[in-house]
Formats: C-alpha cells, structure tokens, sequence
C-alpha cells in the first residue's frame, strides 16, 4: 500500500491544508498548497467535509457556516497536480489540534501566517495577508479554475459591479459616490451582480442587475468582463484574476485588503 501523503515516511516534509469556508476561501487555500508544492513540500489538501466530526464541532460550537460549493476543488488540484482527500488517523487529530489551537486566545493571527514563516504541519488558514500566497500561485489557480467553466459561451459584459450584500463588514461596503462614479463612466452597458439583490435595491436603486442563475453566472460574469468595479469579497478575487489574466480586465478602485496587489501584472 502506498504511504499517504501526510504520514511521517513521506518522501517531502508534509504539509496538510484543510479546505474551509466557501470557494472564494478554498481557492486562496489551494493557492498557498501550490505555494508550499513550489518549496519543496508535499501538500494534502482535505475538504472539512472529508474530516465529519471536525466539520460538525466547527460548525456548532464555533459558528462555521456551510457553504454551496459550486466548482470542483478536487478538479483544481488535480490540474494543478496537488493531493487531495486522502488523510491518516494521525493526520485527523493534528487538524482538531490545530483547530482547537487556533480558537485560543492571542492565536487568531495563526489564520493568516505569511508563508516562509509557517513551519506548522496543518497548515489551516484563509491567507490572505501579505506574504500568504504568491502571485505565481494566484495565476495558476485562476487558470485551473477557468478551465472548468464554460466560459466562451458565457456572454462577455463591457462594465459589472460586484456588490457584497448583507454578510458584510459595514466599513468595506461599496459606497454610494463610488457606484455612481463607475455608473456614469460606464454608461448604459454597466451592470451589477450580487449575493443580496434586496440590499442592492435599497442603496443602489439605479444599478440594473444581471439575470443570474447563481454562483457560477454571477462568477463567470466577472470573468468575462472588461471592466469591474470590485466588492472586497473572495468570489469577487477570484473573479478578477480570472478577467485580468485572460482578457486584461481593468479593477476600478481596489479593495483595501492586501491581497488585490496580487493581481497586478497578472494580464
């Protein structure tokens, strides 16, 4: 049988990286398992669903919510040639310990330990401070990621705004100037998407929303456009890297979260 990637006689220094959150968050993860691949590791990435009684205590007695995972994680690792899903009973109790360390008091930085100074063997994390993951790693993921969507038959759109609705912290909210700044620079052709269609209709009443079936029409709008005004949201990152990388798409103001620099000279 062969030896899993996470047990001690494996052949590189093993790094386990849990899948947690929605796929916005899931892919800064996948990034940072790439990032550890390219120096020399030999990453395992485990989707929290793999790990139940993990997933169920992060659930009710942390307040982890549940999230439509709506592309194939398990496809993004294999394209980027990552490990994924298989994990010793060992490797299980270093993820809980972990978990359980990082909810203690003082350690809530370990969620976004830049990456030449994490020496943890369960790497759990979003990473998305500066140093967490690389612009090389951002470039890969985004182009294993298109290559599951059809994206060439998605139509393309001149201008989108990205509105982040009511889960949001109140001090990154798109502001109303902002909105109707890009509204007038783009002209008719601007449209939005959004998670809270009822929050856009209060505070932005002018901006025409996309028909959108869900996640994956709202994504692959922003993939396809030339043009966004982005929300400060991991779906929306992804989304312009997306767009910057395959078509040169322009971000109208970036967010202020250190993770968007990432995104220059992607195109």
């Amino acid at each position: 049988m062969a030896t899993p990637p996470d047990a001690p006689g494996a052949l590189h220094p093993p790094r386990i990286v849990p899948l947690i959150g929605g796929i916005g968050n899931r892919l800064f993860q996948i990034a940072r398992a790439w990032d550890l691949k390219q120096a020399g590791h030999e990453p395992l990435l485990v989707p929290i669903e793999a790990l139940p009684e993990i997933d169920y205590l992060a659930a009710r007695l942390l307040g982890w919510t549940r999230h439509d995972l709506w592309i194939d994680t398990a496809r993004i690792a294999a394209a980027l040639g990552l490990k994924f899903g298989r994990i010793t009973p060992a490797g299980r109790l270093a993820v809980y310990a972990e978990l359980v360390q990082s909810r203690l008091p003082g350690q809530g930085d370990r969620f976004n330990l830049p990456l030449p100074d994490d020496r943890r063997r369960v790497q759990l994390g979003y990473f998305q401070r500066s140093g967490c993951i690389t612009a090389e790693s951002v470039a890969a993921v985004s182009r294993a990621a298109a290559d599951l969507l059809p994206l060439s038959t998605h139509p393309q759109r001149p201008a989108v705004i990205h509105v982040r609705g009511g889960d949001f912290a109140l001090e990154d909210r798109l502001s109303a100037e902002n909105v109707a700044a890009f509204q007038q620079h783009a002209g008719e052709a601007c449209i939005g998407i959004t998670n809270d269609p009822a929050y856009v209709q209060r505070h932005f009443p002018t901006l025409r929303l996309a028909a959108a079936t869900g996640p994956v029409d709202d994504f692959m709008t922003l993939c396809n456009a030339q043009l966004i005004m982005p929300s400060n949201s991991t779906f929306c990152f992804w989304g312009c890297a997306i767009a910057v990388q395959r078509q040169g798409a322009s971000l109208w103001k970036l967010p202020p979260d250190p993770y968007w620099r990432l995104l220059n000279g992607l195109a």
